[in-house]
């Protein structure tokens, strides 16, 4: 069985208007990326993306994840963003 480790990859940057987390997830399997804010995980319908997301904050926060710019090939998905 795959992990989850394995199936996603994380990458963060900051919003440059409200100072809030916006977070990348790349999955591996479905070869797409996926985008919300920090304060919006919690309402994600996925529950595996959710989890995963969620059991890395404080990696997150502290900035582990972080880029200065996400690459190009991700902004064809960038209009997927979840936003309260």
């Amino acid at each position: 069985m795959e992990s989850t480790q394995d199936r996603y990859e994380l990458k963060t940057s900051v919003d440059v208007n409200d100072h809030s987390i916006l977070i990348k997830v790349y999955d591996r399997r479905l070869k797409n990326n996926f985008f919300c804010f920090e304060e919006d995980v919690e309402y994600l319908q996925d529950d595996a993306l959710r989890t995963y997301i969620l059991e890395n904050m404080y990696d997150i926060k502290a900035g582990k994840y972080h880029v200065e710019q996400f690459e190009e090939s991700a902004q064809k998905d960038f209009p997927n963003i979840f936003r309260r």
